[in-house]
């Protein structure tokens, strides 16, 4: 299937995408989009970066390692540097199952 993505005729190059591409969707994992409410702003008018308590859910925290395979699934990843300075309103991260 993805050797045929490299060869010199277009035809085979143009259904080779295709089908990985269906293949790709076919194979997609269920995922449940959810929302994470964020923590109430600080009262304090100056914004300040590093450790706070509105951004401790995020923190590395030795003590509480998700040791289980119950506590990693109920972990909450972020890619987006959320919580650093400000958060937004809420925050949207796909759950997969």
């Amino acid at each position: 299937l993805v050797g045929r993505i490299a060869d010199d005729e277009e035809y085979l190059r143009e259904r080779s995408a295709d089908e990985l591409s269906f293949w790709l969707k076919k194979n997609k994992p269920k995922t449940i989009r959810m929302n994470w409410c964020c923590p109430k702003k600080p009262e304090s008018k100056s914004i300040q970066c590093g450790l706070r308590m509105d951004n401790l859910p995020l923190a590395y925290d030795s003590q509480n390692l998700p040791s289980t395979e119950e506590k990693w699934n109920k972990t909450v990843f972020f890619s987006k540097p959320f919580g650093s300075y400000e958060w937004p309103p809420s925050v949207d991260y796909i759950e997969y199952y």
